[in-house]
């Protein structure tokens, strides 16, 4: 048996990794001999039942918000519930992204429409990203790595925030 650990932005409903970690669990299982896979991620439940694999809880730091609409994928528990209680959306996974590749909010819940998640999102977002506190946090971030690159990508992590962030009012 080869133990195999896999480490990223897994169990947060983005369409994209997870097509990346069943490429890469398919591949495992196809040129490697008799591999026990496990995945770091932040759904372990739904890591499991798409993947077929050991599942670990992610953390995350303490103060930094972090939001991921919900998206589900066919043939999970979670799925099947929402599609049961008519909260899905849609079923295509075509209609998950955007034309600009950003993940669209697919479930509405009886009290809070999708709408209304993606605007309370946003607005915390927004307020937590242009706080007096996020600068602090912003120049750790490039002092702890390379400055010149660090703030390069500081810079347009900004641009497309504000851009998105704009777009949304």
């Amino acid at each position: 048996m080869t133990n195999v650990f896999i480490a990223g932005y897994y169990g947060l409903g983005n369409i994209g990794d997870e097509a990346i970690l069943a490429g890469m669990i398919t591949s495992l299982r196809k040129y490697v001999d008799d591999p026990h896979v496990s995945v770091i991620t932040n759904n372990p439940e739904e890591t499991r039942a798409l993947h077929n694999v050991t599942a670990v809880q992610q953390s995350f730091k303490k103060g930094i918000p972090r939001f991921v609409r919900s998206a589900t994928f066919p043939g999970t528990e979670f799925y099947n519930w929402c599609k049961d209680n008519e909260y899905l959306l849609t079923s295509d996974p075509n209609e998950y992204l955007d034309d600009s590749g950003h993940q669209k909010a697919i479930i509405s819940y009886p009290a809070l429409s999708n709408e209304e998640m993606v605007h309370a999102a946003n607005e915390i977002l927004r307020e937590y990203y242009l706080s007096a506190g996020y600068v602090p946090l912003a120049m750790r971030q490039i002092f702890r790595k390379n400055a010149v690159a660090e703030t390069k990508r500081l810079w347009f992590s900004a641009k497309m925030f504000l851009g998105y962030a704009g777009s949304q009012r």
